[in-house]
């Protein structure tokens, strides 16, 4: 590789070679683990709800995307300028909930200390997880997320939260623009319940959750408990999504790293001008191909040999 880089600087081409971009660590995005999410309030008047965002986009995201077992990072608008929805996904509890804890002392520690507060946070195992891709790769950043919480005071077995979700999920499927719906309950003592949808259009969003509490309401398959409640619903725009199988952020010493290396990697194309008159530059570059050409040639030999 650095033979071939030196010999293309040779005929003016610029060189630049940077260090790799973070590869994904799951093939499909995962459909089992466990989810914590967190709905924030925003107490400070002069931030915003895309603030919040850049925030934690800016500051948490590098982070939390780098923590063993990571799966998903997801932050949503709710519909309402004064709230912000976060989630995320990691292959066991004892690591999502470091994830929670993280993203606590980050706004503890930080400049969000003061302008936001805890609103709903959840921890729960995830139960059924539908999708209309079987192998997903893609994020959902731009699309539009539904989300539902649900007080359950006498708890709901995992088997029981499977065949519920199981028939409610047609419903969902048949709504124009569907991509996702997941479930799930609160660890240990499941007394809660979770729901989170994704469609391409806000309007799916919202049929989502009109949908999901009819079911909850009105229980036509006779497998909802009937002791839930809402607590607190969202519909709003993905304003970013970190996967496992998708493109993923390099860290900040990654990044300072990987910045150096292109430096130290860049080889500048000489300036086609000599003085105040251009090169003849057709003949030069054919020279120099010419003699590129050989010098590849005695490389090849070289190596091979």
């Amino acid at each position: 590789m650095l033979y071939i880089t030196l010999l293309l600087s040779l005929i003016g081409t610029p060189v630049l070679v940077s260090a790799s971009e973070p590869k994904p660590t799951c093939t499909c995005q995962p459909t089992d683990g466990y989810l914590v999410t967190r709905l924030w309030t925003i107490v400070d008047a002069s931030m915003t709800d895309q603030d919040v965002i850049d925030e934690f986009n800016k500051g948490f995201a590098p982070i939390v995307t780098h923590m063993n077992g990571f799966q998903r990072y997801t932050a949503a608008k709710t519909g309402n300028s004064s709230t912000v929805f976060f989630m995320n996904a990691f292959d066991t509890e004892e690591l999502a909930h470091g994830a929670q804890e993280a993203a606590k002392s980050f706004v503890n520690d930080g400049r969000l200390n003061g302008a936001i507060t805890p609103d709903q946070f959840t921890e729960d195992v995830l139960v059924s997880y539908f999708n209309a891709e079987d192998c997903v790769t893609t994020d959902s950043a731009g699309l539009f997320m539904s989300t539902r919480l649900y007080d359950i005071p006498k708890g709901m077995t995992l088997d029981a939260m499977i065949e519920s979700t199981s028939t409610v999920a047609v419903d969902m499927k048949a709504i124009d623009g569907f991509v996702s719906f997941a479930s799930t309950l609160r660890s240990p003592n499941h007394t809660q319940a979770f729901f989170f949808n994704i469609y391409e259009t806000l309007e799916g969003a919202v049929a989502s959750n009109n949908a999901g509490n009819t079911n909850a309401e009105e229980d036509p398959n006779d497998n909802v408990p009937n002791d839930v409640a809402l607590i607190e619903e969202t519909a709003g725009q993905i304003a970013f999504d970190y996967i496992c199988a998708g493109k993923l952020l390099e860290n900040e010493d990654e990044k300072e790293n990987g910045d150096a290396q292109a430096q130290g990697s860049t080889i500048l194309a000489a300036d086609p001008l000599v003085g105040d008159k251009p090169r003849d530059t057709s003949a030069a570059q054919s020279h120099r191909l010419g003699s590129v050409l050989g010098a590849l040639m005695c490389v090849a030999a070289i190596v091979c040999n």
